[in-house]
């Protein structure tokens, strides 16, 4: 099952947004986050 890969991504949203927030494009682009 995919459930620990759906989870993932759901959980990985949110917290994209607000590392978003404080990180920088050249950071962000090394996590390899588009």
């Amino acid at each position: 099952m995919m459930t620990t890969q759906c989870v993932k991504a759901i959980f990985r949203y949110p917290v994209k947004s607000m590392i978003g927030e404080q990180l920088d494009q050249t950071e962000i682009t090394e996590w390899g986050i588009p």
